[in-house]
């Protein structure tokens, strides 16, 4: 019959400390990684934002009032 082995016990433990360092790190990374990259969400409301601002400077170009050359002119009325 087999007796129970205290230095194999103590190895045994140290390996399974050992994974489950390994996969808290793993797991880690991988939100690391996850949280860096934009989620589909993220992506639409950039594109979104993006459309209504060149939509907005669009409007703002056309409906800006008009300069003309007459309006900096001095009036002829005045010249005498």
């Amino acid at each position: 019959m087999l007796g129970f082995n205290p230095y194999l016990a103590e190895r045994l433990a140290e390996e399974r400390r050992k994974d489950a360092m390994r996969e808290a790190e793993q797991a880690r990374l991988i939100r690391a990684v996850n949280s860096a990259r934009p989620g589909l969400l993220d992506r639409v409301l950039t594109r979104t934002g993006s459309f209504l601002i060149s939509a907005g400077k669009k409007l703002q170009a056309r409906h800006a009032p008009v300069q003309t050359a007459l309006a900096a002119s001095p009036s002829p009325c005045k010249s005498w």
